[in-house]
């Protein structure tokens, strides 16, 4: 029990140590005036440093990014990329079928033929848009007041 409790009782305690604690390579978003999704590969008490990623159709490139700790909001531990893919998936595979179901009938192709293609081509779009965009978010484990006093915790 002690051990479940102890990431989220080190977040609460509204210090930077639960961000410096985190291993290399885990998906993190990092809130400044925009919400960046990156890797983490380091973190200082002045800031921290995550590797950024940009997919291609076959072809993936990443590139070192540098967050000054004034200037972060919110940093979250985010959830997978293929997690995030599989809930686009399923989300715009729901929509697909909904629509392509609404949308057949029409006499060019049935019900069913219209929910299964919309419904596969929602699958797809909506799986490559969940990876890099997700829909479900981690737990916040740092987060800046305004008053710049510094908190966090878990929230979802």
């Amino acid at each position: 029990m002690i051990l479940v409790s102890a990431p989220g009782a080190l977040a609460r305690k509204g210090n930077w140590d639960a961000v410096e604690k985190l291993s290399p390579g885990v998906r993190i978003s990092v809130k400044t005036s925009v919400r960046l999704n990156c890797y983490f590969v380091s973190a200082t008490d002045n800031g921290l440093v995550c590797s950024m990623q940009v997919h291609g159709p076959e072809w993936t490139t990443s590139y070192d990014r540098r967050f000054e700790r004034r200037r972060i909001k919110e940093v979250r531990v985010e959830y997978s990329e293929a997690t995030g893919s599989a809930v686009g998936a399923a989300v715009g595979g729901g929509v697909g079928v909904i629509l392509g179901g609404v949308a057949g009938g029409n006499g060019t192709i049935t019900r069913g033929e219209g929910a299964l293609l919309l419904g596969g081509l929602g699958a797809i779009v909506g799986g490559i848009a969940g990876r890099d965009f997700p829909l479900v978010h981690g737990d916040v484990i740092y987060r800046r007041s305004d008053r710049g006093v510094l908190s966090s915790g878990a929230s979802r």
